[in-house]
């Protein structure tokens, strides 16, 4: 019998059997997950924080292949490598956002992170975020003029 008994000294809910829900095991590992990157100071917790969000949801729908919960925070981390370079708060956050929205209409499957970076819309970059992201110092004219002179020189 599986009856509820009440709540731990956590909060999860505690059954006769003494089982615990694989959905509250699957949610409190994210939590951890989340938590541990933060006591780490990462730059990309809002990309986790979203990850985590919408991998509990497709676990809670229970999709076909879905991972066991307690593997859950490591399918998120590899989610997080294979989706997160180069990515930004500021111009991408909307954009996964978004990407996860259209897959979770999409699918039955448990989804994979290159289906996500198929439903993301492209990527639109403000002149004032990309003058702000550049690596590189603006050109001189004159010595890029003289760059190509050189290139055209070489080819004749």
């Amino acid at each position: 019998m599986n009856e509820l008994v009440g709540t731990s000294v956590l909060g999860f809910p505690v059954y006769r059997s003494g089982a615990v829900s694989k959905t509250v095991v699957a949610h409190a590992s994210m939590i951890q997950w989340q938590k541990d990157a933060a006591a780490s100071a990462r730059s990309d917790l809002w990309l986790r924080a979203l990850v985590a969000r919408w991998l509990e949801l497709f676990y809670i729908k229970r999709m076909q292949d879905h991972p066991a919960a307690e593997v859950l925070p490591i399918v998120a981390e590899s989610w997080i490598q294979d989706i997160g370079y180069n990515l930004t708060e500021e111009v991408d956050a909307d954009r996964v956002e978004r990407g996860f929205m259209k897959l979770s209409r999409s699918i039955r499957k448990w989804p994979q992170p290159c289906e996500l970076l198929k439903a993301m819309p492209d990527r639109i970059v403000s002149p004032a975020a990309a003058a702000k992201s550049a690596d590189v110092p603006a050109a001189d004219p004159d010595v890029a003029a003289e760059a190509i002179d050189k290139i055209l020189e070489s080819l004749t």
